[in-house]
């Protein structure tokens, strides 16, 4: 079944399996591509930066709970690993000092950056592919500017990606929270299952597959949304302009769309 939606602030109880279209002012696509910002970037200034270590390195799987990511410009691809040593390194082999990755455990927590503190460097995205290797059942955030993320399994306690204008593309996602979001880039998951979803894009492409869940909250100014709900108590879409299409169970949920 096919409608445009053109009302506010309504409760649907969906009974029957459906795809709902709606065109609000203009369709768009999903689309891939390579990022990067130029050579000259401006590394983020970050607090204790004199405690950091520089360069790829091995840590143990047992002594953390939670990894944070900053990176400005490339790739991450984020591996998940049952081994007790995990590494983490990235593609640039003659970077210099100022220009490499640099990485501090605090407690439990894990820290990464894309450079050294608030400096200037000059290089290119294919330098900047970090490889991060992460254990299952931990709290996972990326923050990052362009930069494409990727990963073929995530089977974590929460999982926060907020991207400004890469690609994410996830496999599939098992967590208790999944958090994604991005302002011009396009956010793709093969299947994702966790009890709170929530997602949102600013002009960027969004479809997520396969998805299970108690509540979804997905938000976007002028973006496209394709969501697929195998199972959802709760959905709820917010938009100004863009196009979304939903396919909604069998057995109903109740669906929340607001529109301007």
């Amino acid at each position: 079944m096919t409608n445009k939606f053109q009302w506010k602030k309504k409760l649907l109880k969906q009974l029957l399996s459906a795809v709902l279209l709606g065109t609000l002012l203009s369709g768009c696509s999903i689309q891939q591509g390579p990022v990067g910002v130029g050579n000259s970037i401006t590394g983020e200034v970050y607090p204790n930066a004199d405690q950091y270590k520089t360069g790829a390195f091995t840590y143990q799987a047992d002594t953390i709970s939670e990894i944070e990511v900053y990176w400005r410009s490339g790739e991450v691809e984020v591996v998940e690993s049952n081994c007790a040593s995990l590494n983490v390194c990235e593609s640039g082999e003659e970077l210099d000092t100022l220009s490499v990755m640099r990485s501090m455990q605090d407690s439990d927590v894990l820290k990464i950056q894309f450079c050294a503190s608030g400096v200037k460097i000059n290089v290119r995205p294919e330098e900047k592919h970090l490889r991060l290797e992460i254990p299952p059942g931990i709290k996972l955030s990326i923050h990052a500017t362009a930069t494409n993320i990727k990963t073929t399994e995530l089977n974590q306690e929460r999982v926060q990606i907020s991207v400004f204008s890469g690609n994410t593309e996830l496999g599939a996602v098992n967590a208790s929270s999944v958090d994604l979001s991005s302002s011009a880039g396009t956010i793709t998951a093969d299947a994702i299952t966790a009890p709170e979803i929530r997602v949102n894009t600013s002009s960027g492409s969004v479809q997520l597959k396969r998805v299970i869940s108690d509540t979804v909250d997905a938000g976007s100014t002028a973006g496209c949304f394709d969501l697929e709900i195998l199972s959802a108590n709760a959905v709820a879409v917010h938009t100004q302009s863009g196009f979304t299409t939903l396919t909604l169970p069998a057995d109903g949920i109740q669906l929340f769309f607001d529109t301007q």
